[in-house]
């Protein structure tokens, strides 16, 4: 929900300025250029009377953010603490033309009047008063492309053609809303609660507007551009897997029976439920036009497979069998979906994007480790020789058991998307903050 200017990369490298020194650095050299860029930065953020005005505070008259669901309005915002940011990276690459330019802020405090009502998550929240918010250990990270000339007097400038943003979380953002609720005080406190237990995935599904409404510039990607549709994707996929009205929650998800019967193995999935896609990331979105086809891949650091189970397994002369309680963790573990998608106009004329079908292709870079529990078969020594067979045979037993285990549960993922994308137009989504 943070908003900034794009005044964070104006003058970044300053070589000849009425703020700095003459300092003169290699394009190759980063460090030079990212140190030179730290004590420009400060000299900007201070301003200097009749040339740059102050950036701390920095004040915004109006911002205003219209989300699917939920809309919110501030005013008279002042943002504090930017004199205590640092630039932790200047990168510059003359043979491409782009630059990498990264600002570093251990706390900035976000004050101002709001008005807010609609539904976080999956909660609903209105109010209207005093709002504070504070950003611990926040970073700025901008890329683009530049170009440079020499001016009348032979002097090297710098023009910054375009910028992307990506806003780096690393510490907690902390809400506090005056007057929710009008005052009903066990809603507020259940509102907060919930607020600042999900912080980082609050922030990073509600900001985006208020960026654009203060000095970015909405722009829709070209479906051509994988890597706008992509960042795009990125930019609501906890939105999706948080759920809203409408749109069932994908973390955890749930399958009451999953069944797998193959001439050397039965094996039943009971009860079971999927914790971990929402520290998963979009990897890849692809969407090719003329085919009418996509691709879309995930990576996921850890992904947990809680439920009951009933296996039987035939291996060599061996029977293996069990039946209990058990969980497996997936690590590293990328969930590749291709398929062919249709495009819908709804009653008021704008496109919304549906995933008709889709193959799932998995890969493991990681490792899984299984831990059964024979709660129905209080046998210690067939339940260790259970869990030892499955983790010592555990990348012959995935490609046997995990293909139609995770195509059940992504079923259910694609169909929560396709809720979001019948919900949200494709404007909404795909579109580019510069």
């Amino acid at each position: 929900m943070f908003a900034t200017r794009s005044l964070f990369i104006i003058g970044i490298f300053c070589f000849s300025s009425a703020i700095c020194e003459r300092v003169v650095c290699d394009f190759e050299d980063s460090k030079c250029l990212t140190e030179t860029a730290d004590l420009t930065f400060k000299e900007f953020v201070a301003g200097t009377p009749g040339v740059v005005e102050t950036s701390d505070p920095l004040y915004v008259k109006y911002i205003e953010g219209n989300l699917p669901t939920l809309a919110y309005k501030f005013f008279d915002t002042n943002v504090r603490g930017m004199k205590n940011c640092k630039v932790d990276l200047v990168r510059i690459s003359p043979k491409d033309l782009k630059y990498d330019y990264h600002v570093g802020c251990p706390h900035l405090t976000m004050e101002a009047q709001y008005e807010i009502k609609g539904e976080v998550g999956p909660q609903h929240i209105e109010g209207k008063g005093d709002s504070k918010i504070d950003f611990y250990n926040y970073n700025f990270h901008f890329n683009g492309d530049y170009s440079s000339f020499e001016d009348k007097e032979g002097m090297s400038h710098i023009n910054l053609k375009t910028h992307d943003l990506e806003i780096v979380t690393d510490g907690k953002v902390v809400y506090e809303f005056k007057n929710l609720f009008d005052g009903d005080k066990a809603k507020s406190e259940e509102m907060h609660k919930y607020l600042n237990a999900n912080s980082k995935e609050v922030d990073s599904s509600t900001r985006g507007p208020a960026m654009i409404a203060i000095g970015g510039e909405k722009k829709a990607c070209d479906f051509e551009d994988s890597k706008c549709l992509t960042e795009a994707a990125r930019r609501v996929f906890v939105q999706i897997i948080s759920g809203m009205p409408g749109v069932e929650t994908s973390d955890p998800l749930h399958e009451d029976l999953i069944e797998a019967d193959m001439p050397s193995l039965n094996y039943k999935i009971i009860d079971g439920y999927l914790f971990g896609l929402r520290n998963c990331q979009v990897e890849l979105v692809k969407i090719y036009t003329k085919e009418q086809e996509y691709d879309y891949h995930l990576g996921c650091p850890h992904l947990t497979l809680e439920s009951g189970y009933d296996l039987m397994a035939e291996t060599g002369t061996k029977v293996v069998k069990g039946k209990g309680t058990s969980k497996i963790d997936l690590y590293d573990y990328h969930l590749l979906f291709h398929g062919d998608f249709a495009l819908n106009e709804d009653e008021e004329g704008q496109m919304h994007l549906n995933l008709k079908t889709h193959k799932l292709a998995l890969k493991i870079k990681g490792k899984v480790h299984y831990n059964y529990k024979n709660v129905l078969i209080e046998d210690r020594e067939k339940s260790d020789a259970l869990q030892k067979y499955a983790n010592e045979n555990w990348k012959s037993i995935v490609k046997t058991t995990l293909p139609l285990v995770m195509e059940k549960f992504m079923n259910k993922h694609i169909n929560n998307k396709n809720a979001f994308l019948t919900i949200v137009p494709i404007q909404d989504i795909f579109y580019s903050e510069n």
